[in-house]
């Protein structure tokens, strides 16, 4: 796991322990974590569950809050987000109680998260703030690199471009540090989406190569997904609408295939917009509904409003 060698690691799990209904609920619930960070959502949410059952038999509350936050974290990527807000909130709740710092900083993360996504970067960023101080405060690099990350869309969000800079920075230094390379990845494609909105799209580039590489090696389909959404982006804005609706309309499948909800409706999204660009305005016009209703089912005002805006700029 530690080596980012999750596909190893899932099938040894059901090759040895699952097979005999003898795994621990700790070797379960890593072998979810595997799961997830494959884009395996179904697998990852039986172990979960399962883990879960057990931690409460023996009233473990570190292996509750665990396993709960990432119940909370495939709800989240499928689109579920009640659900999530629902398990990330008792997170929060069960970890003030029994004062496990770490997983309040979590819970605070995925709500600051739940946040942006509605459009409310300014109570979000304030959630990432508050994370970020508890990461700061027991030395945790990979919750500070995680936290700056998002800190750093929602800073996008609110306009605040500089300091989202200097946060995506801070984030990408930090995973470096770790070594993790799907943190590295995850913080590559939040500096590449930053410098594509200020035009530097050999910058954007480079960071998407480093990151899509890193997602192969790995196995993690939506980091290989996301890479795949930005050079379609960075296709539209150099004026390549053609080449920007074939990788658009990639992600738009492969994502709604695995119900990764929230990168289905930004490859739909996207995919309207080069339409658009084409010229092809009745197709463009049904992508963009599609889209509006993919954003509208996941509560994600933000990125209806961007949308609108990009539209109107085409």
């Amino acid at each position: 796991m530690d080596a980012g060698r999750f596909r190893e690691a899932l099938s040894h799990y059901f090759e040895s322990s699952d097979s005999s209904g003898s795994a621990t609920p700790q070797c379960r619930l890593l072998a979810a974590q595997a799961a997830a960070r494959l884009g395996e959502f179904e697998v990852s949410a039986r172990l979960t569950a399962s883990a879960r059952q057990e931690f409460e038999v023996v009233d473990d509350v570190d292996g509750i809050l665990e396993s709960s936050n990432l119940l909370g974290a495939i709800a989240f990527e499928r689109g579920k987000i009640k659900d999530a807000e629902r398990h990330f909130t008792a997170v929060a709740s069960l970890a003030e109680t029994h004062g496990r710092a770490r997983f309040a900083a979590r819970s605070a993360n995925n709500l600051g998260s739940i946040a942006s996504l509605r459009g409310n970067s300014v109570p979000a960023c304030a959630l990432y703030q508050r994370a970020l101080e508890v990461y700061e405060l027991v030395g945790d690099m990979r919750g500070i690199a995680e936290t700056c990350h998002n800190l750093s869309l929602g800073l996008r969000e609110s306009g605040a471009l500089d300091a989202a800079r200097e946060s995506s920075g801070r984030a990408v230094r930090t995973a470096e540090q770790v070594g993790d390379p799907g943190l590295i990845a995850l913080a590559l494609l939040g500096r590449a989406e930053l410098n594509i909105d200020s035009e530097s799209y050999d910058e954007a580039l480079d960071d998407i190569g480093r990151a899509e590489l890193l997602a192969w090696a790995e196995g993690n389909e939506p980091h290989r997904l996301e890479a795949e959404r930005l050079y379609a982006l960075v296709a539209l804005r150099r004026g390549d609408p053609t080449e920007a609706h074939r990788r658009a309309s990639i992600v738009q499948a492969r994502a709604s295939e695995a119900q990764f909800a929230l990168l289905a409706a930004e490859g739909k999204s996207l995919a309207a917009l080069a339409l658009k660009a084409l010229g092809r305005h009745t197709e463009a016009v049904g992508a963009r509904e599609a889209a509006t209703v993919a954003f509208r089912s996941l509560g994600a005002t933000g990125y209806l409003a961007r949308l609108s805006r990009e539209w109107e700029s085409i």
